[in-house]
């Protein structure tokens, strides 16, 4: 009996796309300015420093046009890309939003991306770079108003305020919902369908009216993603078909496609997998092996357990980091959860379940319903 073909295993970090820094243009954006601002932010959480960092480097630092020149940079130096890929035209058929300033940022979950959201969102307004932001998010009002109580918390918090320069302080951002119109200054969390049924809220009408670009944050990018398909020689968009959270998937990745004045966007994950195949455009790494190397998961301390926002107030930003909002519950030996993190917590996970015998719609569970913050 024939062996089965094992897995290929791949180390994620030689597969991202490194950002140079150097390439920066100081007098389009400095850093700088707002290094204490974001230091005091991520306290010793080091990696959420340098993903923000990266981030806004790439998007307002005018070192790259797009994401294919940033793609093109990284095949000529990384051998990895280059036998993956064989050639870098086949590469760069295969990233998703070539003709953007676009990227995932792979956070390990438990680890905190909805800081970096935060902060790039944010920093983006406050420092005049984007007047409009969307952080875009799967149909879940939980998820929304939980970085709506979050972002409100951060923006009001006069510490955090006292580290930006004195031009920055006073520069009015709002958060917005689809019950209220887009204007300039503001950050909209919300999800894709508020982007497309615009006859039921007061979004979507007004995203892109009066401006040249929205810059657009993904959170949980997996679900737009999983609807990509690799081939050795391209990569293949599923059409808007299918019902329910599965056409909303398919509408994510058409709306991010082919409206022109998304010339931004950043996706967040802790799922950096599209079927059998990692991410081709993922701009920082985090993995849950760094994690828990640096034993930086997210910690349940019973002690912090709180559900009220003037006791949030008190606490320091790493505290906060660690508190629970509701009653922690145990992860049975044979739940998704377990599972997952049984199957990615090696510093070289396999990237191919179906050499496993797992199903697609497996698969997809799996990945989908790993999704604690």
């Amino acid at each position: 009996m024939a062996r089965k073909p094992k897995a290929i295993k791949l180390n994620l970090s030689e597969h991202t796309l490194d950002v140079n820094v150097r390439k920066c243009n100081y007098e389009l954006f400095d850093f700088r300015e707002v290094e204490e601002y974001v230091k005091a932010l991520t306290g010793s959480r080091i990696y959420q420093y340098d993903a923000i960092r990266r981030t806004m480097i790439y998007l307002w630092g005018g070192g790259y046009k797009n994401l294919r020149q940033l793609a093109a940079e990284n095949f000529k130096r990384k051998q990895s890309i280059q036998e993956r890929f064989f050639t870098e035209e086949n590469f760069l058929r295969h990233l998703p939003l070539p003709d953007r300033l676009s990227g995932v940022i792979h956070m390990a979950t438990g680890t905190g991306k909805s800081w970096v959201i935060f902060a790039v969102a944010y920093l983006s307004i406050v420092m005049k770079k984007a007047k409009r932001v969307l952080v875009l998010g799967p149909p879940s009002t939980i998820i929304e108003a939980g970085l709506r109580e979050k972002f409100k918390r951060f923006m009001e918090d006069t510490t955090l305020i006292s580290k930006l320069p004195p031009k920055y302080r006073n520069i009015p951002v709002t958060i917005i919902d689809e019950t209220k119109p887009a204007e300039d200054y503001s950050i909209m969390i919300e999800n894709i369908n508020a982007v497309y049924n615009k006859d039921l809220n007061a979004i979507g009408d007004t995203l892109f009216s009066r401006t040249d670009e929205v810059l657009v944050l993904s959170d949980e990018v997996h679900h737009v993603y999983s609807h990509l398909t690799f081939t050795e020689t391209d990569l293949l968009f599923e059409g808007e078909g299918g019902r329910g959270e599965e056409r909303n998937e398919r509408l994510w990745m058409k709306f991010l496609r082919e409206e022109p004045k998304i010339k931004r966007h950043v996706g967040f994950t802790g799922t950096p997998y599209n079927r059998d195949e990692y991410f081709t455009d993922t701009l920082f790494n985090y993995s849950i092996a760094d994690a828990q190397q640096d034993q930086m998961i997210k910690k349940i301390n019973p002690i912090l357990h709180t559900e009220s926002d003037e006791r949030i107030r008190a606490l320091t930003q790493d505290q906060a980091f660690e508190v629970i909002y509701k009653p922690t519950w145990r992860i049975s030996r044979n739940s998704p959860i377990r599972r997952a993190v049984s199957l990615l917590s090696s510093p070289s996970p396999s990237l191919s379940l179906r050499n496993r015998g797992w199903p697609r719609r497996k698969r997809r569970s799996l990945f989908s319903s790993w999704r604690m913050r």
